[in-house]
């Protein structure tokens, strides 16, 4: 694997391109190790990917939960891009853990 040097004050798309396929291929490696399906299954579990708030949160409530689902759904679709049927896998573990299905 190649590594890059980031200088994170410069500008560029290209800068910004070599950035992100950099990250997604770090995470591709990540998740096609048992450790790493383990780390990523976690985050997208406990940060709400694919969970509803509560009917008649309050207002405030409801603004700190859309900001804390942003991270997990950010997570998500950066895993998706990187390896989508480990991805769903992974989201289809957590729904059968909601839902005790065996």
């Amino acid at each position: 694997m190649e590594v890059y040097q980031f200088n994170p004050y410069e500008t560029g798309q290209e800068q910004s391109q070599k950035e992100f396929d950099l990250m997604i291929s770090s995470l591709r490696l990540l998740l096609n190790k048992p450790e790493g399906k383990v780390f990523i299954k976690f985050l997208l579990k406990h940060l709400g990917v694919s969970s509803v708030p509560p009917v008649g949160l309050d207002a405030d409530l409801l603004r700190d939960w859309i900001g804390f689902s942003r991270a997990g759904e950010s997570i998500f679709t950066l895993t998706s891009i990187a390896e989508p049927t480990i991805t769903g896998i992974l989201l289809a573990e957590i729904q059968k853990e909601k839902y005790n299905v065996n």
